[in-house]
């Protein structure tokens, strides 16, 4: 990992970029990477902050008390309650305020959510983050907290809607990271 993080801080260094977009799946690493990266543009002199778009989606309450119909993977319209995966998940101008206010020379964005909003950048790096089905799963159960909607048939739906929403639009980014069991990226 130390090599892909070297690669990507002299690629942001020398581009000059103000943001440092990165998405994908959940349990991919994107929280760890962007902490990584942070402290790794730091040393070269730069104030770094980080946004989580997780901490800009409406309540939960609201999230499990509110619907949208898609259409699964063989067409068929679905119902779920409002996951990572759908626009209508986030409160956009409390994120956009929160852009706009950290100064900064980078700003590293991280979450599922940032694919949702990609194209509302200029002068950004873009780093998407996937891990398979079953290593979401294991690390999501690694570091659930109690009372959380970690069933088998919950990561089967919460994995299609990735498939269906977030991964088509990976080929926006600039780099593509494949994370392995063991915590190590391999680029695809």
């Amino acid at each position: 990992m130390k090599k892909t993080i070297d690669s990507i801080c002299n690629t942001v260094l020398r581009g000059k970029y103000k943001f440092v977009l990165i998405s994908g799946n959940g349990g991919a690493g994107k929280s760890t990477f962007a902490k990584i990266l942070q402290e790794k543009l730091e040393l070269a002199g730069k104030t770094v902050r980080i946004i989580s778009t997780d901490d800009y989606m409406k309540d939960k309450a609201y999230r499990k008390n509110n619907f949208i119909t898609y259409n699964d993977k063989s067409g068929k319209p679905k119902t779920a309650y409002i996951a990572s995966t759908f626009p209508e998940a986030y409160n956009y101008q409390y994120l956009d305020n929160a852009i706009h206010s950290k100064n900064a020379d980078i700003i590293i964005i991280e979450g599922i959510g940032v694919a949702l909003i990609i194209d509302s950048f200029e002068n950004a790096y873009k780093i998407f983050m996937q891990v398979d089905k079953e290593t979401e799963y294991k690390r999501r159960v690694q570091r659930a907290r109690a009372g959380a909607d970690l069933t088998r048939e919950r990561m089967e739906i919460r994995y299609e809607q990735f498939e269906l929403f977030i991964l088509p639009l990976a080929d926006k980014f600039d780099l593509r990271l494949i994370s392995q069991d063991d915590f190590s990226y391999s680029l695809v």
